[in-house]
């Protein structure tokens, strides 16, 4: 959570496909690191995206890419209700979206990142808070709670 920012959530994603919800969140993350190409955001994504889907079931998916000379590891968050089509293995649509960018050069910390927030998605209760959670506050708030109760560090 600590690389969650309120101003990267997004609780009613306007997009309706995985390429203008990618495009949404990276703009958010973009606006918060000036350095930041959104559009390379988008096409490590979509390039990521197109080989396998990042859909993990269960309504969530973690689209991921690593950027070179990223400063840290950076998460957006969006939650579209109508769901998006993201080609998961359940068919189910994806109604929870974890973009999540990490330095190149710390290969390392995407395993972090994707450990941390598939913990998350594993505990039901959690979830659903998460799908409960109204405000950008209270969905970094739930998401702080919840990584102090699953602290994941994959070495």
């Amino acid at each position: 959570s600590d690389f969650l920012a309120k101003e990267a959530v997004v609780t009613s994603l306007a997009g309706a496909d995985v390429r203008s919800v990618v495009r949404e969140l990276a703009g958010r993350l973009a606006a918060q690191a000036p350095a930041l190409d959104a559009e390379l955001v988008l096409q490590r994504t979509l390039r990521r995206e197109n080989e396998m889907s990042t859909a993990v079931g269960h309504g969530l998916a973690l689209p991921h890419a690593r950027i070179e000379s990223l400063p840290h590891t950076m998460i957006a968050y969006g939650r579209s209700p109508e769901g998006i089509d993201f080609k998961a293995f359940d068919n189910q649509p994806v109604q929870h979206v974890f973009l999540i960018l990490t330095p190149l050069e710390k290969p390392r910390e995407q395993l972090r990142a994707l450990a941390r927030i598939s913990s998350i998605a594993t505990s039901e209760v959690l979830f659903q808070e998460l799908g409960e959670a109204e405000t950008p506050e209270a969905v970094c708030a739930m998401i702080r709670t919840a990584d102090a109760f699953t602290p994941l560090d994959v070495q």
